[in-house]
């Protein structure tokens, strides 16, 4: 396994101000070895932990990793720059999706199976980037980099999808936006969704007490509306943030909050992303 972090500004030639903390992709990637299969292509899974726009969740980052690596992905976590009230979050989640797409020759992926994965707030993240898709525009700083940066699909992890109204998390809204009512109103997802939006796995918890589910089934309704493919998956039990929904991603301390029932969470959108052509692939085999 090639395991390196690189520096999205660095690559971009994109100077960092005080506020621009994140950028860095760390990446999980299989050598395709001449003896195993040196044809072998994989699709990709860019992470987006949550963490509130105000920190990284780890749960949601490594853990997540090792299991898409395992499933048979190129993987890519991104620390994305948190508590600055800016777009820069976006852009660097722009620049991810762009720089791995640049490098799908070398890192032998699929250029037409990039997805996004995001928890919570980083649900929010990832699907700003499936709901707009290449209309970013709108939040475009003069930085953006769109040509090559709209995902293939999203899978979206109790996602917070309203940025205002009775049904946001008011400290994500506030570390993201500050008090800019207009900037909240560009990221209440759920009224960007066009035809031509990323299709989306989603899932959430009816007891999910600091996302409230509304924020999914919302978003169902729009993809719904616009006839733009997604699953809707809604466990009755578990509190927010499962994760991966597994021990390794939990504190000893912690394990009375994991809920067995959304356990399948992860399997099932592997199904789905197989179900629209992502998997690995290998001109001379039919898998």
């Amino acid at each position: 396994m090639i395991h390196k972090t690189i520096d999205l500004y660095n690559e971009f030639t994109y100077t960092r101000d005080i506020r621009e903390t994140g950028g860095f992709l760390t990446v999980y990637l299989h050598e395709n070895s001449p003896i195993i299969n040196p044809y072998r292509k994989y699709p990709a899974m860019i992470v987006f932990p949550g963490g509130a726009y105000g920190g990284l969740c780890d749960r949601e980052s490594s853990p997540v990793a090792v299991r898409y690596f395992a499933a048979g992905y190129q993987v890519f976590v991104l620390a994305y720059t948190v508590n600055s009230r800016s777009v820069a979050c976006f852009r660097e989640a722009l620049w991810a999706v762009e720089y791995v797409r640049a490098h799908a020759d070398m890192w032998h992926i699929l250029s037409d199976q990039i997805a996004v994965i995001g928890f919570s707030a980083g649900g929010h993240l990832a699907g700003t980037l499936a709901v707009y898709g290449n209309n970013l525009r709108e939040l475009d700083d003069g930085s953006f980099s769109l040509a090559n940066s709209k995902p293939d699909a999203a899978v979206l992890c109790y996602p917070l999808t309203a940025l205002s109204g009775k049904y946001t998390h008011a400290p994500s809204a506030e570390n993201l936006c500050g008090s800019d009512a207009v900037f909240k109103k560009k990221l209440d997802l759920c009224s960007y969704v066009h035809a031509a939006s990323v299709p989306a796995f989603i899932w959430h918890t009816l007891e999910d007490e600091l996302v409230p589910v509304e924020n999914s089934l919302s978003l169902a309704a729009a993809y719904r509306k616009n006839k733009v493919p997604f699953a809707l998956h809604i466990y009755e039990k578990g509190r927010h943030g499962q994760a991966t929904g597994r021990i390794d991603a939990w504190d000893s301390s912690m394990l009375d909050g994991l809920s067995k029932e959304c356990i399948g969470w992860f399997d099932s959108a592997l199904v789905w992303l197989e179900s629209r052509g992502f998997c690995i692939s290998d001109p001379r085999v039919s898998f």
